[in-house]
């Protein structure tokens, strides 16, 4: 038989089928460039897109299917010869041909071609051959990618699961995947692939998202301000404030207003409960505040209840609001005593820890701290208050004056024309513009205040009167402007003393014995200075007398006067005789320490003069000279000889001062009493604001809830933890 040169397709079919006899089904083969042969197609290997390649069925040793890319076409790939697998020991030419480094037999004659055709198969050639070596590398890439890709499966497979914090396992894999890439033939890196499994994210609460019993923070910040401004709780459902909260914030979801009520005001009240009580872990006693009140619409009867301590480590003096009650029934001592005891027990207080309560002089709260078995103190600027009341009922017709100030100063304040003229009338006069104060029964040195205006404007006055008599403004004389002198005159010691006594932390009740002394002697000196006004001089007498005896239970208390003897502004100063001897006894009831002798530091002299240091010349006396016996005896000579100076923070003097340790500890006790229950008024001053006639519906436990958060809101911060 004459041997037939076969054809391309049987030529590449056989080469194909040594190849993979010799070098097995799983190589990787490199579709040569340079041969090209039009309508042949290599349906034999079954490539096509999308699906799979294989050798033939008889050398196939394993399946191994090869995703050739990622589209749904399939059609079939149209290969020319050029691009068959396998490396040829022989290339053809560029028509197409059979390579003359071919044997004979496989040899065809080539057709004869133009010049013009020749050029034309050359350019198409070289369009078919970048085309087909594009096609081929991309299919040969692809059929390597999926085969790293299986092989590094099998690895992980194998291998422990890396985390993100085992840098021991990270820094392994790394090493071995720089070590295959180095003894890679394949010329380009490879790509390593790490599973990694993390736990699920945890979701974050937004600071929006609240529901009908877990508020978020932004309703929590809500009722903080509504609490804290003392505004309505219906403020969440005001068409302005939504208006605005739509703007600022659209995601909120606002909720109505019994949502803010029954459920965050609560919570937040609680949240300030348990701050509180951390505070009072600090403590080695307290001392209390309390008052009663009662509504103008007469719905509400409350109880206050404050408490006043020093922190054990820092001596820093502290107050916090524990509540308003309210008081349901008759205000008895026992409903007030039955009030008291569960307010102290929701801060879990024991009464043995309760020094002192400062209280008003009224029957059932005297008897309440008696059944309760709590020292009590009458509230120092009350008794002021008093004194100036027994000097008024001693001037004849002076209760007629007071009224007509009060009607003069009720006209101008309502009526808007009024207060027009009588700004006017200050313009024309050249006075400052000022207002006219109204006295208040219930706020302490009002009625100085309302004196002290009244003059301060009295040509205004004057001329308001007397142009606008059809006014009905009631008409007052010389002789009436010179009573107001005498009064404004008489009372003005007490008001600055009534003033002093309402700071916070700076009138503790060891002033109140030294107050009335150094009271009673600027009234004698007042005597003295003014003995040409004769009309004065009844009503200094009058309220020298009413002092005397209205403070002369203060002057007795030994509880003043140990709180006295242990503000080192005052010592064993202001007492008619020395108070040591008593203290001693104190220190013995605490002491178990060992003797010790301390050097005392001595405080220089203050070069001011001032009523302390005329007070302290003139009641000067020897002490009488007592050896030291003990610890406690050294440790009152030490502190009783440095000098009392009306300049020294009581609180900064015993932060400092731990060589007198029995003393610090009775100053921890005695020093937190305060001298007034302005803490009281302060409280019922915002109950008042609470309780309008639009808000007449609110319970008395909301009332309560809403003062309780307002006044400490303003002690602990709004940002507290």
């Amino acid at each position: 038989m004459p041997n037939v040169a076969p054809t391309p397709t049987q030529f590449f079919n056989r080469h194909i089928e040594n190849v993979i006899q010799e070098q097995g089904p799983s190589r990787s083969f490199q579709l040569p460039a340079d041969v090209n042969t039009d309508n042949t197609t290599f349906e034999y290997l079954g490539l096509k897109l999308g699906k799979s390649f294989a050798p033939p069925k008889q050398y196939r040793t394993r399946r191994k299917r090869v995703k050739i890319n990622n589209t749904d076409q399939t059609p079939v790939v149209q290969l020319p010869v050029g691009q068959a697998l396998g490396t040829l020991p022989f290339r053809s030419n560029a028509n197409g041909g059979i390579s003359p480094n071919a044997p004979e037999q496989y040899r065809a004659p080539e057709p004869r071609q133009s010049a013009s055709e020749v050029q034309g198969s050359k350019n198409e050639a070289e369009r078919k051959q970048e085309k087909h070596l594009a096609m081929a590398k991309r299919i040969e890439q692809e059929i390597l990618d999926e085969e790293e890709a299986e092989r590094e499966a099998e690895e992980m497979n194998a291998a422990p699961m890396l985390s993100e914090t085992d840098d021991e396992l990270k820094r392994k894999k790394a090493e071995a995947l720089k070590e295959n890439q180095s003894q890679s033939t394949i010329p380009f890196p490879l790509l390593s692939k790490v599973e990694i499994k993390c736990p699920p994210p945890k979701p974050e609460k937004s600071i929006w998202s609240s529901d009908e019993t877990n508020p978020s923070k932004v309703d929590k910040a809500l009722i903080r301000m509504i609490a804290k401004d003392i505004l309505p709780l219906r403020t969440v459902e005001k068409e302005g404030f939504q208006f605005f909260m739509k703007l600022v914030a659209p995601k909120y979801k606002i909720h109505s207003r019994q949502f803010y009520t029954k459920t965050c005001l609560p919570q937040l009240r609680r949240e300030i409960e348990q701050k509180i009580k951390s505070e009072l872990k600090g403590m080695a006693s307290i001392s209390l505040t309390c008052d009663g009140w009662t509504s103008q619409n007469g719905k509400h009867s409350l109880l206050s209840v404050t408490g006043h301590f020093l922190d054990k480590e820092s001596f820093k003096p502290k107050v916090i609001i524990l509540g308003a009650r309210a008081v349901k029934g008759r205000h008895t001592a026992v409903n007030l005593s039955d009030s008291m005891a569960s307010t102290l027990k929701d801060f879990d207080i024991d009464l043995e820890k309760v020094e002192c309560c400062t209280r008003d002089g009224a029957p059932n709260v005297i008897a309440m701290c008696n059944q309760l078995s709590i020292k009590s103190l009458h509230c120092y600027a009350h008794v002021i208050q008093l004194c100036v009341k027994d000097v008024l009922a001693e001037i004849a017709g002076c209760q007629p004056l007071i009224e007509k100030m009060k009607k003069i100063v009720r006209k101008v304040n309502k009526c808007g024309h009024l207060r027009e003229v009588f700004s006017d009338i200050l313009n024309d006069e050249g006075m400052l513009e000022r207002c006219l104060v109204q006295q208040t029964e219930v706020r302490w040195s009002s009625l100085y205040k309302m004196i002290a205006a009244f003059l301060q404007n009295r040509r205004a006055l004057t001329v308001l009167i007397l142009d606008h008599e059809d006014l009905g403004f009631p008409f007052i004389s010389n002789d009436e402007w010179e009573t107001l002198n005498l009064l404004e005159t008489v009372f003005k010691p007490l008001a600055e003393t009534t003033t002093s006594l309402q700071s916070r932390f700076g009138a503790p009740a060891s002033v109140v014995i030294p107050s009335v002394e150094l009271l009673e002697i600027r009234l004698d000196e007042m005597k003295v200075e003014l003995s040409d006004k004769h009309a004065i001089i009844p009503l200094l007498d009058k309220l020298i007398e009413s002092i005397g005896t209205r403070c002369a239970i203060y002057k007795k208390n030994d509880f003043l006067k140990t709180a006295s003897f242990l503000d080192p502004r005052f010592r064993d100063t202001y007492f008619d005789q020395s108070h040591k001897k008593y203290v001693a006894k104190l220190m013995r009831k605490i002491s178990g320490v060992k003797e010790m002798v301390v050097d005392a530091p001595i405080e220089n002299d203050s070069e001011k003069p001032s009523i302390f240091e005329r007070y302290k010349k003139k009641k000067q006396r020897t002490p009488e000279p007592e050896a030291p016996t003990d610890a406690i005896d050294d440790e009152l000579e030490i502190y009783l000889k440095g000098a009392a100076l009306e300049t020294i923070d009581p609180y900064d003097f015993w932060r400092g001062h731990d060589d007198l340790p029995m003393l610090k500890a009775l100053a921890l006790k005695y020093l937190t009493t305060p001298a007034t229950s302005s803490e009281s008024e302060r409280l019922f001053s915002v109950s008042g604001v609470i309780c309008t006639p639009k808000r007449s519906r609110l319970s008395a436990e909301n009332v309560d809830n809403l003062t309780f958060c307002s006044l400490n809101l303003g002690i602990i911060g709004l940002d507290f933890d």
